[in-house]
């Protein structure tokens, strides 16, 4: 069986894509980063083997289970 990518996880919890990326403009900004670099974050924080997306759940959204 194939691991659910970070945007099928995301979707399953709730989490829309803007959602998303809006987390990933506030970590490019909170590393002061340029907002331009967001695109970049998402790609990196989704090609990271194992990765659980519990980082930016909502509040309402249960945990993913950890492989």
């Amino acid at each position: 069986m194939t691991r659910p990518t970070l945007a099928q996880q995301l979707a399953r919890q709730g989490i829309s894509r803007r959602a998303f990326l809006k987390f990933c403009a506030a970590t490019a900004s909170m590393m002061a980063l340029p907002p331009t670099m967001a695109p970049a974050i998402a790609e990196a924080w989704a090609g990271v083997p194992g990765r659980r997306s519990s980082g930016c759940r909502s509040r309402n959204a249960p945990a993913v289970p950890s492989p």
